[in-house]
């Protein structure tokens, strides 16, 4: 008896993708990768990069296909592999600051599964701790640019600064925060 894989739940398909049914992991590809590549590409703003991401995401997961284990969602885990792959890109290129940033709002969305929210929480702790270290007057720019997302002129202006301040100011903290990305990229990693 053929199995209609297109009447099969994501959760039903994982244990077929387990046991190595590509007709189940080919639908799991389909159901999921356009959502995950504008989530990537809202992230990045590249489509070949997220396209790269998404490349990496369904690779992983069929390399991986015997001991795959999901807790939570299907979609939840995809979506969590789907940033994962999105910082690995952002971390190995050399776009430090959209790295960061893109951890920061990473760390204050809701859209985790139950497991991953706790690791998520962790994680905007752990960046808040960072932020929190940095003197006052820096760490008040970097929050009004990275959290408020004004621009220079307009945090210049709020704080009666120099824009020349502002900017020193901002990548003098995206300098100190780089310090702590190989710990944030080991958490990250951890997600999935």
């Amino acid at each position: 008896m053929a199995i209609n894989y297109w009447e099969l739940e994501d959760e039903e398909l994982i244990p077929l993708i387990k046991a190595g049914d590509d007709n189940a992991f080919s639908l799991l590809y389909v159901r999921y990768s356009n959502l995950l590549f504008r989530h990537a590409l809202s992230m990045l703003k590249d489509e070949e990069e997220a396209k790269d991401a998404i490349q990496d995401v369904f690779t992983a997961l069929w390399e991986k296909h015997e001991e795959l284990e999901i807790r939570g969602s299907v979609s939840g885990y995809l979506y969590i592999a789907t940033r994962h792959a999105v910082l690995k890109i952002l971390q190995n290129g050399k776009r430090s600051e959209e790295f960061i940033a893109t951890l920061i709002r990473i760390s204050e969305t809701q859209e985790s599964t139950a497991d991953a929210e706790v690791q998520v929480k962790e994680l905007a702790a752990i960046i808040e701790a960072e932020v929190a270290k940095l003197p006052r007057k820096m760490r008040e720019v970097f929050l009004l640019s990275r959290k408020h997302h004004l621009t220079h002129r307009e945090i210049a202006q709020k704080l009666n600064l120099s824009e020349y301040t502002v900017k020193r100011q901002t990548s003098n903290a995206l300098t100190i925060l780089r310090k702590t990305l190989g710990n944030l990229v080991s958490i990250m990693m951890h997600l999935i």
